[in-house]
């Protein structure tokens, strides 16, 4: 009968596949197979998870890739290739981030962590291939960003006192 069952009334989706009836609801006799709503979720987190996965694999391939090149960084170069690649749009002239790009300098991410995402994102920002922004680019950018020094404090500066 529709309306009992020991299921009714818990919040539960029922989806179902040619066959049979689930959880106390009244299926068409043409279903066979039910899935609830927990199932979905657990699905979902599944799908999550082997994302997030393959988001680690990639970061610790690219960490390796860029740990066996053991390259070294030119700020000079850095900072050139910040501005030829247009970083400075979003993240402003010295990596102090801005509307549509976060804070870069000082204190930089580590490269392996820059370099991963750089190569791999998903937001709003597009992913640079090795073709766009080279290796030694990327790490250049990093020592760049490395030798921006952090302002003084503002409690040191009489006029804002």
């Amino acid at each position: 009968m529709v309306g009992q069952g020991a299921d009714q009334g818990s919040g539960s989706i029922g989806i179902c596949v040619e066959g049979s009836r689930g959880r106390g609801q009244v299926w068409p006799s043409s279903f066979v197979e039910c899935v609830d709503s927990t199932t979905l979720k657990k699905e979902r987190t599944m799908k999550k998870y082997t994302v997030m996965m393959s988001l680690g694999v990639a970061l610790m391939s690219t960490a390796l890739h860029l740990n066996a090149q053991t390259m070294t960084g030119s700020a000079e170069s850095g900072k050139q290739a910040y501005f030829k690649n247009g970083c400075w749009g979003c993240h402003g002239f010295v990596g102090q981030g801005g509307i549509a790009g976060p804070k870069l300098a000082p204190e930089p991410k580590p490269i392996e962590y820059i370099q991963a995402f750089v190569r791999h994102t998903k937001g709003p920002m597009p992913p640079y291939s090795e073709k766009i922004l080279s290796n030694q680019e990327l790490v250049d950018i990093h020592a760049y960003l490395k030798s921006i020094q952090k302002g003084p404090d503002y409690k040191s500066i009489p006029l804002l006192n």
